[in-house]
Formats: C-alpha cells, structure tokens, sequence
C-alpha cells in the first residue's frame, strides 16, 4: 500500500511538472485575455499536452511490429515524426501559429505515408480526420475547412492511381477503385459535415468571447466612471469641511464681537430710536449666528455617518 501511494505520488509529481513546463514554452503571453485566439491557444496547449506522452505509447507497439517485420524505414520515420512534432512544438522560438502549420503538415505526410506504404487507408483516414477536427478548431476562418482539403486532395490522387494503375501500392491488393471511391466519399462527408458543425460552434465561441469582451469594456469604464464621481465628490467634501471651518472659526469670531458690541450698545444710553434700530440689527446678527451654527453641526454630522 505504502509503495503504492509513493509511486502515485511520483507520477502525480512528474506529470504536473510536465505540464508546466509544456505550459510555460507554449503559453502566448502576447494574446489578449478574452479573445478567441488565446481559446485557440489554449485549446492547442492542452491537445499538446496529452498528445505527446499518448502518442509515444501509441506508436510503441507499431514501431515495435515494424522492426520485427523489418519495416526500418518506417519505424525510422515513425520515431523521426514523432521526435519532430516534440522539437516543433516544444521550441519557444517558434510562434504558435508557425507550430500549428508544421504539426498538421507532418500529420498529413504521416498520413499519406500509412495510407500509400503501409496500405492501411483505415488508420490513413484516423490521422487524415484527426487532422481535419484539429485544423477547424486551430485555423480562423475558412482556414478551418484545409484540412477537409487536404483529404479530398489525398483521396482524389489514390483514386486516379486505383483507377489508371499509375504506379503499384500496398492498397491495390486488397481495395478496388469503385471500393476506394465508396469509402472516400462516405469519409469526405463525415469529414465535412464534423468540421462544418465545429466551424459553426467556433464561430458562436467568437461571438460570445466578443461580446463578453465588450461588456468587460464597458465595466471597465463604469468603474472608471464611478471612480472619477467618488473623487469628485470627496473633493467637493474637502472644500466643504474647509468652509465649515471658515464658517466655524474665520466668520463667527468678528460675528461674536459685533454681537458683544451690539449689547454694549443696547445698554448704554441711546435713544429710543436707535434703540430699537439696534434691536433689530442684533436680531439679525443672532439669526446669522444661528444659521452658521446649524451649517457646521450639519457637516459635523456627515462626517460622523462616514
């Protein structure tokens, strides 16, 4: 059980630095966030991943039944495709997009080569469908429908060969020209019809991705709107506390001393006329003073509440 748990710990280990390091080469930091090609770049990053170490185990057993049947060549390109594919896309120095062009390239040609020298046009049409469904998910565009291209090219070709007897292959064999035409026109049109749908659902990812990029847009600047409203109104605050202390200190001092002057002056001897004149001026003196006092306790208070 111990045993157990240490060597699902090491292959835990091995397997996340793996994908970090896989991640780390790949990954475009040039690429927007929220846009369909950093989707596509990680969409490609992740087929990557698991394609590589899947792929070794995969051509294992055929490398190994190729150099027991004395296939060398074969099995020389089967490893030189494979060692390739890794160089390409674990190379920093090439752009993804220079990397997606070369992997379904090499993908193609390996194509051909099973279909043309090993005679297995089952596992050719795998790697030609893989490919396609690649294609569509990695290309913009019409660029998405190449690889349906490319196995009409593949196909037609085989079938003039079939048909005129050009040059012998391994398929002649076993597939007959009518026999290759059935298979290669129910293959075309799965081909087309899976990377028609993969188009379409792209093309509504697109959209979504650019609509939601809009909205973050335009979240953005409500934010920066309402940033600028809360610095504009803490300024106004500032300016406020600043004639709140004007109001409270600069103003009301002279306001005091003309009220104490005003009551000097009632109790002294003036005439009634005056006096009542004074009286009237000193009701006036105490609703300013009223009206500053209800001022500042009302600024007093908003900034109790904060």
């Amino acid at each position: 059980m111990a045993i157990s748990n240490a060597l699902e710990l090491v292959i835990h280990k091995t397997w996340s630095k793996y994908k970090s390091y896989v991640h780390s080469v790949m990954y475009d930091y040039t690429a927007g966030k929220i846009n369909i090609e950093h989707w596509r770049n990680e969409l490609f990053i992740v087929i990557m991943t698991y394609a590589l170490p899947l792929s070794l185990f995969a051509l294992l057993p055929s490398m190994l039944i190729e150099y027991l049947e004395g296939h060398f060549l074969i099995l020389l390109f089967e490893a030189f495709a494979l060692l390739t594919i890794a160089v390409i896309v674990l190379n920093k120095k090439i752009s993804l997009h220079y990397r997606r062009l070369l992997v379904s390239t090499i993908t193609l040609i390996f194509s051909i080569i099973i279909i043309v020298i090993l005679g297995s046009f089952t596992v050719g049409f795998i790697y030609l469908f893989s490919l396609s469904i690649f294609i569509s998910t990695q290309f913009p565009g019409k660029s998405a429908f190449y690889g349906c291209g490319a196995s009409l090219i593949v196909c037609l070709a085989l079938t003039i060969i079939l048909t005129f007897h050009l040059f012998s292959i391994p398929i002649h064999s076993h597939v007959t020209a009518s026999r290759w035409i059935i298979y290669s026109v129910n293959f075309l049109f799965i081909d087309a019809v899976v990377v028609y749908i993969i188009y379409r659902l792209t093309n509504d990812v697109e959209k979504k991705l650019i609509r939601e990029s809009f909205l973050y847009q335009e979240l953005k600047k409500q934010i920066s709107l309402k940033n600028e409203h809360l610095s504009s109104v803490e300024k106004q605050n500032i300016k406020l506390k600043e004639i709140a202390h004007m109001q409270s200190h600069v103003i009301r001092v002279p306001l005091a001393n003309i009220m104490g002057l005003s009551n000097l002056i009632i109790q002294s001897n003036i005439s009634e006329e005056d006096q009542e004149l004074l009286v009237y001026f000193d009701k006036s003196i105490k609703q300013l003073d009223t009206v500053i006092q209800e001022i500042v306790s009302q600024t007093s208070n908003q900034e109790k509440l904060k």
